[in-house]
């Protein structure tokens, strides 16, 4: 069960006008159990999500970033490059147009 999201649904159920006034309050006090017994409301939710904004703004961690992507895509320019390299040799070895030596038709007769 996400506690948050159970909390957000006590919520709108208290909210909404189509309750009725019981139920409005049997949900407003779920919400405030569930609240009080994860500590939903304590700094400490805050400071992660803090922590982790400020890592990932972190010049360092950009950086890293950066490098790593730098690095794969010189990886794939090699790899691009020796693909093309035995495509070329390929192409050398058998002339454009013509498959093989089995693949020219033969004629017999006079035609």
């Amino acid at each position: 069960m996400d506690a948050v999201q159970k909390v957000k649904d006590l919520i709108q159920k208290a909210l909404h006008d189509g309750t009725s006034e019981k139920e409005r309050n049997e949900a407003a006090v779920a919400a405030v159990r569930i609240i009080d017994k994860y500590g939903l409301l304590g700094k400490r939710r805050v400071d992660v999500a803090a922590s982790i904004l400020e890592k990932v703004t972190s010049p360092d961690f950009v950086e890293g970033i950066a490098d790593r992507a730098e690095r794969m895509a010189s990886g794939f320019e090699r790899v691009v490059g020796s693909a093309k390299k035995v495509a070329g040799q390929l192409a050398r070895e058998r002339p454009a147009g013509r498959r093989s030596d089995r693949s020219r038709r033969r004629t017999y007769g006079g035609r």
